[in-house]
């Protein structure tokens, strides 16, 4: 078997379902550059026939852009199982990678459920589930189609922290997307403040108006912020009416204001607290919190659709390296040092660092306080929102007290 003379970066991570590889028919002397530009090719095609006159593994490749883009599941059969001699399994053309582009691309997770590999089930799972919920597939989907999903969480053997993580948040959207909070047990992991099953109880308990699952949130900042969603809900008629134990919060509903109240987050040496707006989610971590416009979204490749951070400094992070990194980041910069009721801090606001090519932060402010630092971005994740984050922001902030 020859091995074609390219080293390549891992851009996206998917499993093949099988051990076996195959030689492809062309590429043994090509170099990097002519390797990248078949490839090219193939993913601008659009159509079959040009596919079919191209060499493997470029005919492959591009027979998976134009399933994607077509939204045809069965044209994955034109893609071989297993991957190519040569060529890293997550880059070489797979029928499970043409699987998941077609998932992905058409936003149906129950196509994620005809990938082999359960990890790679999972990946697929965790970022449609959460898109599904949001888009309010809930309403069209009948529940018994809903509650299937557990069952590829299930499959999956961690070897490793990375997996046992996957396999948490498999379980964690599972159980949001069916209501099922039962299923927010399988998503904790032991000895884990970020892994403990807070964020499924709260996804679920602000969905279904139940502020008795709220209660089942450790973290006790994140279970109030979870109980005054719930009654803000309430107040504007949104979502189901309480049953139960829950009805006595209507009566507390009907006054929005009174459920605006301070959530505290508590660090080392100080207490923090502030008044959380309606239709917006708090996550309160041991070294962080970060405040999203509903619902929170964390994503698979790490980040997540948070507009304000506070953020604790650790060894690698201090004042000084903070300090530095924006001032090297942003543009415009605009400094000032402040010192009220004894306490330091500096402030920075400017705008558009790019952590890639094409990305934007928007408008950015920056205040470093002594133990830790607040970050307002207008265009989190690089998108766009339906709310103006650094007023929105401001007004957060405005509302914010120190105690020492």
């Amino acid at each position: 078997m020859f091995r074609l003379p390219i080293t390549f970066f891992v851009l996206s991570i998917f499993v093949s379902g099988c051990s076996v590889s195959k030689e492809a028919s062309s590429g043994s002397k090509m170099t990097p550059a002519e390797f990248m530009k078949n490839q090219q090719i193939a993913w601008s095609a659009t159509s079959r026939d040009q596919c079919d006159g191209m060499q493997s593994p470029f005919n492959e490749e591009c027979f998976m852009t134009i399933a994607a883009r077509e939204n045809d599941i069965g044209l994955c059969e034109r893609v071989s199982i297993a991957p190519y001699e040569g060529i890293p399994a997550e880059l070489s053309p797979t029928r499970d990678r043409c699987f998941f582009k077609v998932a992905e691309h058409s936003g149906k997770a129950e196509l994620c459920a005809m990938i082999h590999d359960p990890t790679a089930v999972a990946k697929c799972l965790n970022i449609l589930l959460p898109l599904a919920t949001i888009n309010g597939s809930l309403k069209i989907t009948p529940l018994d189609k809903r509650t299937q999903y557990s069952v590829f969480c299930e499959k999956i053997q961690p070897q490793d922290d990375y997996e046992i993580t996957l396999k948490a948040n498999c379980f964690s959207n599972a159980a949001i997307y069916a209501m099922n909070p039962s299923l927010c047990e399988k998503s904790i992991v032991p000895n884990s403040s970020l892994f403990d099953g807070s964020s499924c109880f709260h996804g679920i308990a602000t969905t279904l108006n139940n502020v008795a699952l709220c209660e089942r949130i450790q973290s006790t900042s994140l279970q109030q912020a979870c109980k005054n969603t719930v009654a803000i809900r309430l107040s504007k008629g949104i979502g189901p009416k309480p049953v139960g134990n829950d009805a006595t919060l209507s009566s507390a509903a009907s006054s929005p204001i009174s459920l605006l109240q301070e959530i505290p987050f508590s660090s080392e040496n100080f207490t923090l607290s502030f008044v959380l707006p309606s239709g917006f989610d708090v996550r309160d971590r041991p070294n962080s919190i970060r405040i999203a416009r509903t619902p929170f979204v964390d994503r698979e490749i790490g980040d997540d659709n948070a507009f304000f951070g506070i953020t604790r400094y650790n060894q690698y992070n201090t004042m000084e390296s903070e300090l530095a990194r924006y001032r090297k980041l942003l543009l415009d910069l605009k400094e000032s040092a402040n010192v009220i009721d004894g306490t330091s801090f500096i402030t920075l606001s400017g705008k558009d660092w790019g952590r890639f090519e094409g990305d934007s932060a928007g408008n950015v402010l920056v205040i470093l306080f002594p133990k830790s630092w607040l970050e307002i971005i207008e265009r989190p994740a690089n998108a766009s929102q339906s709310f103006e984050p650094l007023t929105v922001g401001k007004k957060i902030l405005s509302t914010m007290r120190f105690s020492k």
